[in-house]
């Protein structure tokens, strides 16, 4: 195990408002772009986390090499990327979490959204830009029985991860499953904000990875966290699509 960052060597600063959490493993080819594009949004109200799976390839070296921009990382074997992000919420100190993967990018809305952070009880969740296209859809409870909120527009409050922690057995979609949960939690509001707060890489761990545990749960956690008239409407509109494509 290995760690380091400012916090290290330096006395305990004021609560900041967000702590931006991102998990590594093996990243060194575009690790250096990612903290050149982040790092500027550090600030007193914003800290950067980093926990990496003990990587091979030169990460760790990067990480020394930035020690001193970086409020705190940790290089240990983890169990996989939710693994590490059930590990990293311990690290935090944010009063809201926001995670991004390291082929994400920030944008200038990320800093116009921290002011929209006001309600300790709410989950805010913005724009992101997803396959050249801005996703900027306001959810409802039948939306997450379809599609997932991007990871890289929400903001956690930190409580969200004392009453929950990442389902491991989801290797992919355990945030889609924890959206669910919160979103039918009655203790957490969700609010949109119109900013466009990130760019988020497609191209990443999970769209070359099946997570058949979610699949095979999908339709047991739809009517546990949905409720079964979500879970009815979803099958019946299924059937419905379904049918089309045979008349064609």
């Amino acid at each position: 195990m290995a760690e380091g960052g400012i916090r290290i060597n330096k006395a305990e600063q004021a609560r900041p408002k967000v702590t931006i959490i991102t998990v590594t493993y093996n990243v060194a080819l575009f690790f250096e772009d990612f903290l050149k594009n982040v790092l500027p949004y550090r600030s007193p109200d914003v800290e950067l986390i980093i926990l990496d799976g003990n990587s091979t390839d030169g990460t760790r070296d990067i990480l020394q090499q930035y020690n001193n921009q970086i409020d705190y990382w940790r290089s240990e074997p983890d169990q996989g990327i939710y693994d590490a992000m059930n590990h990293a919420t311990q690290y935090a100190r944010g009063q809201w979490l926001y995670f991004i993967g390291a082929d994400d990018r920030l944008l200038p809305g990320f800093n116009k959204a921290l002011t929209y952070l006001t309600k300790s009880n709410t989950v805010y969740y913005g724009k992101v830009i997803f396959r050249g296209e801005v996703f900027d859809k306001q959810f409802k409870r039948y939306d997450f029985a379809k599609i997932n909120i991007c990871h890289q527009s929400i903001f956690y409050p930190a409580s969200v991860f004392t009453h929950y922690q990442y389902n491991t057995a989801y290797k992919v979609f355990a945030d889609h499953y924890l959206n669910m949960c919160c979103f039918t939690d009655k203790r957490y509001l969700w609010q949109f904000i119109d900013e466009l707060m990130a760019v988020f890489d497609p191209r990443g761990y999970s769209s070359t990875t099946k997570d058949l545990a979610f699949e095979q749960d999908y339709h047991h956690n739809l009517r546990r966290q949905l409720g079964w008239w979500i879970y009815l409407r979803y099958r019946f509109r299924r059937m419905k699509h379904r049918g089309k494509k045979r008349v064609q």
